[in-house]
């Protein structure tokens, strides 16, 4: 087997444990209304909604775990509540929070916001409960927290009062937030049309779809129904907050009985990530799944299929994905959600006395966030929640790396593969494994990063969340891993699978078959030279065989990811068994930012005055005046942004002096006598302006990364000349032994003359190309040739039909450094 190696996860140091953290616990099964009367949505025999008062107390719960023993408060500033209290390292306390903390109503700033603080590192999940209705949510540290949400909820019926929700905690006074709700609100605030809120510290602002939504138009034209859900809901803000998302009570899939409470703390858009593992829940023939976008063109992949092209604000759900593990791809960040069906989802089955049972028939929906990969952690402390009801059973879903399995610890011991069996993910290398665990304080390690989620089900009830994961800002890294080609031995034939899947992988371009000799190539039992495959395709897999009679036989197969890396594998068959190499060729890494550089100027350049132009500066010359060339030196200023294609823009400042020589000649020659000679010779002087004529010059254009060493660039220049005097003098052609009597030299000065006839802006367009060698990690030293061409006659005077034009060959040699 091969290519299954991973690259090195970096160290996670912003994970979901910290020392200050604001949580708030919203309404659960009410009505969002005025009147304030508590209903709990039920479903009668038929399948209609039956409604009941729902007057319970609301039960919110905090699980706090630390590695060391340390102090904690927990304070509510608006009901001036405060504890003072203690967790034991290794532990997990449960405290229990007063109900007036619950967030009532919506569209109102409410100060009931929870904060917990602790001298060291803490994690906490949270428990909302309201009669059989339950859900619990992992706690971020304000360390987490970010300045860019969406929210992550799910719809209604309209005619349900039960509906979707989030809310907004403000951790820092004066905090601007701005909301884009994805459908009408409950206080009338219209979809996709920003509002403010201004918050202050501990300040809690819930908002609530409204249940009757405006209709909406289809392609056709016809009116279409918008069911309520704040999904998409986009929230931004000045400093950091907190937001929560999820339902009142939710049918999951929609009108499956029955309702029950979700709710998760979401993650800011910076720690989105692009791979996720989905592993079916213990107990459940089904599940759902929602993916959300924040960028415009994300293009999702389930277990390597193109699925669906979100936009900005965008979500996919998958409301029935069977008992099936998932790998889940984008080619942008993306964040994933999943969740549990109700009662009475699932898959229709019969049972042992071979009556139909319709659906699963144990507990009811819950949500949780769905971590990245890029984002797992080697060690989860966590503890069961507990409730009024004793029927709970609890689970955990583990998603680990096959290489992680045999590190893989539950409370000091290894796990047990032949008990709870590991189940691979479509072609991945990971897998996940359910198991059952008792009420109380558990720890999961492995030397590995892999992911935790706990939950848990009950007869009519059910609670679900991520345990931890690390919340880093993923960058977008430079993707330089070629892909990877695992080969499986099948009886006179091979199973290649090529993989672009590591975290700062783009995926697959292209596939295809480069030569042949007596090996057939085959994708779903249909020959192939090019593979048929999705941009951005994170697997693919293909089959290659001897043709029919043949025993020795070769092949070349290609594989290009999108950002260019190649990799080639080469078969070679003979009697019955495969030999196979990879030769790989990486594009190499371009550092992405900005950079900046000096650099010096050699220039020639080149005059053409193609008129009769007789007179400049007010001096005369009836034969013409014509233009020579020269060379002079200049400097340069460049700043440029590294992108992680092959082009990117730059812009320079430059300072080179335009130099010329005008020279016009005197026709009127006359005969002198040449004392030297002792003849009559012809005498011919020029009228003479020399000009070194400042110039500032601003340049913008893109570059073109070739090879490591070797780029072309392009550019638009504006020059603007503030001193255009030149100097001017009359000079004796012939006879060379002539001088004036003056000077005593063959030139006689005239004094300084201003070229007003020359345009003080010149437009030029350059085109070169430059050779690059990196001598340090962001110092590089260049060279280029570059010809500039001025696009507009040099000659400004009004309906003048002289024309002056203008070019160079410059010599650039500096330095830049990127920052």
């Amino acid at each position: 087997m091969q290519g299954l190696s991973q690259e090195p996860q970096k160290s996670i140091t912003k994970t979901s444990e910290g020392t200050e953290f604001w949580v708030c616990f919203q309404e659960n099964s009410w009505h969002h209304s005025r009147d304030r009367v508590g209903k709990m949505k039920l479903t009668d025999a038929r399948g209609g909604d039956v409604y009941i008062e729902d007057r319970s107390t609301p039960n919110f719960e905090l699980f706090i775990s630390s590695d060391i023993t340390t102090r904690l408060r927990i304070e509510i500033i608006g009901a001036r509540y405060k504890l003072d209290t203690l967790v034991l390292g290794g532990t997990v306390r449960r405290l229990s929070v007063p109900p007036i903390a619950e967030v009532t109503g919506d569209g109102t700033l409410q100060p009931n916001a929870v904060r917990i603080t602790s001298d060291h590192p803490i994690s906490v999940t949270c428990l909302n409960e309201r009669g059989s209705s339950t859900d619990s949510y992992l706690a971020l540290p304000t360390t987490a927290l970010g300045i860019e949400y969406y929210a992550m909820s799910y719809q209604s019926t309209p005619k349900n009062d039960l509906v979707s929700h989030m809310a907004i905690v403000a951790t820092q006074d004066s905090t601007f937030v701005y909301i884009t709700p994805s459908v009408m609100t409950s206080r009338n605030k219209s979809a996709r049309i920003p509002f403010p809120v201004i918050m202050n510290k501990g300040d809690v602002y819930q908002i609530a779809a409204m249940n009757f939504q405006p209709m909406a138009k289809d392609m056709q034209g016809r009116d279409s129904v918008i069911f309520p859900d704040l999904t998409g809901t986009r929230i931004q803000s000045s400093k950091p907050i907190a937001v929560f998302s999820g339902h009142q009570c939710a049918d999951v899939p929609m009108l499956v009985p029955f309702c029950n409470y979700i709710v998760e703390q979401v993650p800011p858009v910076t720690s989105w990530g692009k791979h996720f593992i989905l592993g079916q829940f213990a107990k459940r023939s089904s599940y759902a799944y929602r993916v959300l976008a924040s960028r415009p063109n994300t293009k999702v992949f389930e277990n390597s299929v193109f699925t669906k092209e979100l936009q900005q604000g965008e979500m996919y759900e998958n409301t029935s994905a069977g008992s099936r593990n998932i790998m889940l791809t984008a080619n942008e960040p993306v964040l994933v959600a999943q969740y549990s069906h109700g009662y009475l989802g699932g898959i229709a089955r019969n049972d042992e006395r071979g009556l139909t049972i319709r659906g699963d028939s144990i507990g009811d929906p819950m949500m949780l966030i769905v971590s990245p990969t890029q984002q797992f952690l080697k060690e989860y402390r966590f503890s069961t929640p507990k409730t009024s009801y004793t029927n709970w059973k609890h689970y955990v879903n583990i998603i680990v790396p096959t290489e992680g399995l045999p590190s893989l610890r539950f409370n000091g011991r290894i796990v047990d593969t032949i008990k709870y069996t590991p189940e691979n993910v479509g072609l991945s290398n990971y897998v996940t494994m359910k198991m059952d665990v008792p009420f109380g304080v558990h720890v999961f390690k492995s030397d590995i990063p892999f992911g935790l989620y706990s939950y848990g089900f009950a007869t009519n009830d059910a609670y679900g969340n991520m345990i931890g994961q690390g919340f880093e800002v993923l960058q977008e890294i430079v993707d330089t891993l070629p892909p990877l080609f695992e080969r499986r031995n099948l009886d006179k034939a091979m199973n290649i699978i090529i993989r672009d899947e590591r975290s700062q992988d783009k995926g697959l371009e292209r596939i295809r078959v480069l030569s042949s000799q007596g090996l057939i190539a085959y994708e779903n039992n249909s020959k192939i030279t090019e593979a048929n495959i999705s941009k951005g395709m994170p697997q693919y897999t293909l089959f290659v065989k001897p043709a029919f009679g043949i025993t020795k036989g070769m092949m070349e197969i290609e594989a290009i990811d999108i950002a260019g890396n190649i990799s080639k594998f080469i078969l070679q068959y003979e009697g019955t068994s495969f030999q196979t190499k990879v030769e790989e060729k990486p594009i190499e890494p371009m550092q992405a930012g900005w950079e900046w550089g000096l650099f010096a100027i050699a220039s020639s350049q080149y005059h053409e005055v193609q008129s009769s132009q007789t007179s400049f500066a007010l001096i005369q010359a009836p034969g013409g005046f014509q233009a020579e060339s020269a060379s002079p030196l200049g400097i340069g200023f460049h700043i440029g942004s590294k992108h992680r294609s092959n082009f990117s823009p730059m812009f320079r400042i430059e300072y080179l002096p335009y130099s010329v020589l005008l020279r016009g000649q005197d026709t009127n020659a006359v005969q002198v006598y040449d004392s030297l000679l002792t003849t009559y010779v012809p005498f011919r002087e020029s009228m003479v302006l020399q000009a070194n004529l400042p110039s500032l010059a601003l340049s913008g254009g893109f570059r073109w990364q070739m090879h490591e060493l070797l780029y072309m660039f392009a550019m638009g220049q504006a020059a603007f000349l503030p001193d255009k005097e030149a100097d001017a003098f009359r000079q004796i052609e012939a006879p060379l032994s002539f001088t004036y009597v003056q000077t005593g030299t063959r030139e006689l000065p005239l004094g300084k003359k201003s070229l007003d006839e020359v345009s003080s802006l010149w437009f030029s367009a350059n085109i070169g190309m430059g050779l690059q060698k990196q001598i340090s990690e962001s110092i590089f030293i260049f060279g280029e040739a570059e010809y500039q061409r001025v696009l507009n006659s040099i000659i400004s005077l009004e309906n003048n039909s002289n024309t002056w034009d203008f070019s160079s060959l410059r010599f650039n040699l500096g330095i830049r450094s990127t920052f």
